[in-house]
C-alpha cells in the first residue's frame, strides 16, 4: 500500500469549514493589517451568478485527510488549519502587499 503513484487524495487541512466562513477570516486577517483597498471595486455589469457560482455558496462539503495524512504526510501538516495556514501567507507577503 506504499506506492502513491496512482491512487488520488482528497487534499484538507483538520478543520472542515464552509467557505464562507474560511473568507471571512481571511477578510479580518486582511483588515486587521490593513491591507484591504479603502473602496471596493463596483463591477461594470450586473451579471447572474452562474450555477457554479451558486452552487459554491452553498455547498457544505466537508473532506476527510485521514488517508493523505497517513499515506503523504505522516508527520502532520505544518499548517493544520486554514487559519494557521492564512496568516502564515500573510506573515511571508504582508510587506509585498503593503
Amino acid at each position: 500500500d506504499g506506492d502513491t503513484s496512482c491512487k488520488r487524495y482528497n487534499l484538507a487541512d483538520d478543520n472542515p469549514t464552509p467557505r464562507s466562513e474560511v473568507m471571512k477570516f481571511g477578510h479580518e486577517l486582511l483588515d486587521d493589517s490593513n491591507l484591504l483597498p479603502s473602496e471596493t471595486p463596483q463591477p461594470s455589469s450586473r451579471r447572474r451568478p452562474s450555477e457554479r457560482e451558486k452552487r459554491r455558496k452553498t455547498d457544505k462539503k466537508r473532506v476527510e485527510n485521514k488517508r493523505m495524512k497517513e499515506s503523504l504526510l505522516p508527520e502532520g501538516l505544518l499548517y493544520p488549519t486554514y487559519r494557521e495556514g492564512l496568516k502564515a501567507v500573510l506573515d511571508i507577503n504582508k510587506e509585498k502587499w503593503r
